[in-house]
């Protein structure tokens, strides 16, 4: 799954998605004019595989 969201990013963006590089933007004050899609992709990170796990429960 990270791997699908990393080719959609690069496709969509043209830049590599790299999770340190999210949080350290956001934390150091260089990544703030994409805050929201930064906040997005990491929320994506944490969120989707629990959701997924909970689909595949039921």
């Amino acid at each position: 799954m990270i791997g699908s969201a990393a080719a959609v990013f690069r496709l969509v963006n043209g830049r590599v998605m790299v999770a340190s590089g999210l949080s350290g933007g956001l934390v150091e004050g260089s990544g703030r004019a994409d805050a929201a899609e930064r906040i997005a992709l990491i929320a994506g990170l944490i969120c989707v595989p629990d959701r997924v796990t909970a689909a595949i429960r039921i």
